[in-house]
């Protein structure tokens, strides 16, 4: 081969290194780009409650499977909280406030928050049963309440809590959450 032909090929191979380095090269600068911005980026993830059974309303009235789902949510969301979790579940139980109680509900809550937060404390709730009554759109959960202060399970009772809505053209708002007796 005369050092032209080798030259020519030697010139070839180093064009396809060249702009293979390029593709690497706008290839990482990109993956670092979306990296940052994934990173940078702050995203709402909204859980939504899977139906039990078939979820309906008519009028003021709903079905009991559409009250128990509610009600399950509502205590979830409420009760599976820790220290770094306060601030979503204080304004996601808020979102489910009816207006008339929002104010009420919000002292309520930033009281407990802050106490979870200041104790470091952790609780999980795990229902056992729920009873819907659609006439009063009332519902009682009961489960047992458990609470942790770093991986040391502190305290494990069984809890019951009735839980109020209103209905509003088949949107049902919180109205109440009591602690009651459980039996």
């Amino acid at each position: 081969m005369d050092r032209a032909g080798h030259n020519a090929q030697l010139h070839g191979a180093i064009v396809w290194r060249n702009l293979l380095l390029a593709g690497m090269g706008l290839s990482l600068t990109g993956n670092l780009l979306l990296g940052l911005a994934v990173l940078s980026g702050r995203e709402t993830v909204v859980l939504v409650p899977s139906p039990a059974g078939r979820v309906y309303t008519a009028g003021d009235s709903v079905n009991a499977a559409y009250l128990e789902d509610m009600a399950r949510d509502v205590v979830l969301t409420l009760f599976n909280v820790h220290a770094g979790t306060t601030d979503y579940v204080r304004d996601a139980v808020l979102k489910m406030a009816h207006p008339a109680f929002y104010g009420q509900f919000k002292l309520r809550f930033d009281g407990w928050m802050a106490e979870v937060r200041q104790r470091k404390l952790a609780t999980a709730f795990y229902p056992t049963t729920i009873a819907a009554d659609t006439a009063t759109l009332s519902v009682r959960v009961t489960g047992v309440l458990r609470s942790f202060i770093g991986e040391a399970q502190v305290d494990a009772e069984t809890v019951a809590y009735r839980i109020v809505f209103d209905n509003a053209a088949g949107r049902l708002t919180l109205s109440l959450i009591e602690e009651e007796t459980p039996q």
